[in-house]
């Protein structure tokens, strides 16, 4: 072996030796700075140590260098009171704290987030604020060494998925929530009513999260519902008959609601999967098993004429029209009654019968 190469092995050997140690050592710098940063915490607030969080290690105000962020938020019942410190990672000092009393018991956690104004921030979440299942967020930055709250809101559930998601991928994310409808439409289904899931999504201009519906719409953009036509009430009852005979093989409830969800009601959708059978790869309305097809929303003719009657709010219509359908003795003709009503969705069909 020539001498260069020599030189050039026992470099590049020394490189790899030394690079390890380098980089357990910075490792172990790191971990009794937040050690300090902790115990200082506890000590201070006089804490327990079962009562704090796991550290997160996160850039808050954004200069590139990170902070360890210490708390009580745990998501679990809190029955003291809320500290968030924020310590630096440089020498595990203390740059602010923020102290909330009497928690009331409700369940907390801290998450990272991303927004497009603020960019590095951390959400205070508050489980079950007003319910089952609702949450309340503060959404806190650390401006000018002080840990500051630049947006918030409140839901009025959080559903079984994650609350905070990217849902367009592009860094910044933003909230998924429910909404509880009672309403019109859904007055049959109890207290509860139908859950319907919606996003929070930061506004760059407005400097706060706003509410879009399951439609993509922007609830402070949303146009009124207007009066029902009969060309309007036709499309939606054809359609809604294509969409059910569409069910020929075993589907899945989800997959069924979401087919239906453009033209029936959550009152409709719900009794129609409580009927249906079920199969081990899913579920089928019970017409496409018999040769009865009373149950079957009726085929309405777009060509036939259409009456349509409205209560004195004009938020409930019914359309009627004469039409044939397969019964258990054969082809009945009758006339088909269908009941619409005005959600802020839209026009949805709420239950239909024939005389």
């Amino acid at each position: 072996m020539n001498m260069k190469r020599t030189l050039s092995v026992l470099a590049v050997s020394a490189v790899i030796f030394t690079a390890t140690p380098v980089s357990q050592a910075a490792s172990s710098t790191k971990q009794q700075v937040v050690y300090s940063a902790s115990a200082s915490f506890i000590k201070e607030y006089n804490l327990d140590k079962s009562e704090v969080a796991a550290p997160i290690i996160y850039d808050l105000n954004n200069d590139g260098k990170d902070e360890i962020i210490l708390s009580t938020a745990k998501n679990e019942m809190i029955e003291s009171d809320l500290y968030i410190g924020i310590y630096s990672m440089a020498n595990g000092k203390k740059i602010t704290v923020r102290h909330d009393q009497d928690t009331s018991g409700i369940p907390l956690e801290i998450r990272r987030i991303r927004n497009k104004t603020y960019k590095n921030c951390i959400a205070l979440i508050s489980h079950g604020t007003t319910g089952f299942g609702a949450y309340e967020v503060e959404v806190l930055s650390l401006l000018n060494n002080k840990l500051t709250k630049v947006a918030g809101f409140e839901a009025e559930g959080g559903g079984d998925g994650t609350i905070i998601v990217d849902l367009n991928k592009d860094g910044y994310q933003e909230f998924n929530a429910l909404e509880v409808d009672a309403g019109i439409g859904a007055d049959r289904l109890g207290y509860g009513g139908a859950a319907i899931p919606i996003t929070f999504r930061w506004d760059d201009t407005k400097k706060r999260y706003v509410q879009y519906g399951p439609d993509g719409i922007r609830e402070d953009q949303r146009k009124p519902v207007g009066t029902l036509t009969n060309k309007q009430a036709l499309d939606i009852l054809t359609k809604a008959y294509r969409v059910e005979m569409s069910f020929v093989n075993p589907l899945s409830l989800v997959k069924i609601e979401a087919d239906m969800k453009p033209y029936f009601s959550h009152n409709f959708i719900s009794e129609f999967q409580s009927s249906l059978i079920k199969y081990s790869k899913g579920y089928v309305p019970e017409y496409m098993e018999t040769d009865d097809f009373s149950s079957l929303f009726p085929s309405y003719n777009t060509k036939e004429k259409l009456t349509l009657k409205f209560n004195s709010d004009k938020t409930i219509a019914t359309a009627s029209q004469d039409v044939e359908f397969q019964g258990e003795e054969g082809a009945v003709s009758a006339s088909a009654i269908t009941t619409l009503v005005k959600t802020k969705y839209g026009w949805r069909i709420d239950g239909f019968n024939y005389e």
